[in-house]
């Protein structure tokens, strides 16, 4: 983390966007990136990790080293709202550093991903043809409710 991004951490602690790679690079490695929600609404990558894996361990231990880092820069503890993909990994990580409770309210799953499982989903579970119509009405319903509360 450079001291600009640090700076800005330290003005926009409150929500924070949480990605990995997940193996999409030939690398044998993986990339860890935190981004904050910056006064124009856009996202501002602050923090950047060199995993070996993408369990919860690792990433647990990529959170605990900046939120160990901000501590003595904020006036109370760090506990920003993540966004963050449908992980498992990414879930484990954030109870294992805030605690449970703290992640069970403050954890908020990326509407793309979201979108893409309940895609998924609808075509194993409806995979004839006759139900086309079907599946794609109740698609389209559970995708404008999921915008019109994202949008709220």
């Amino acid at each position: 983390m450079t001291a600009a991004q640090f700076s800005e951490l330290v003005k926009h602690p409150g929500t924070v966007l949480m990605d990995t790679t997940f193996g999409v690079n030939r690398y044998a490695f993986e990339l860890g990136t935190l981004s904050l929600v910056n006064e124009f609404a856009h996202g501002f990558p602050f923090a950047h990790a060199i995993l070996q894996t993408t369990t919860a361990d690792e990433l647990a231990k990529f959170l605990r080293s900046v939120k160990v880092k901000l501590a003595p820069r904020l006036p109370t503890p760090w506990q920003p709202t993540f966004i963050i993909d449908m992980s498992l990994a990414e879930v484990n990580a954030i109870k294992a550093v805030f605690g449970c409770e703290y992640a069970s309210r403050w954890i908020i799953y990326c509407t793309w991903h979201v979108t893409r499982a309940w895609v998924k989903g609808a075509w194993e579970r409806m995979p004839n043809s006759s139900v086309r119509f079907d599946r794609s009405t109740c698609l389209k319903e559970l995708i404008d409710v999921l915008y019109a509360v994202t949008r709220t």
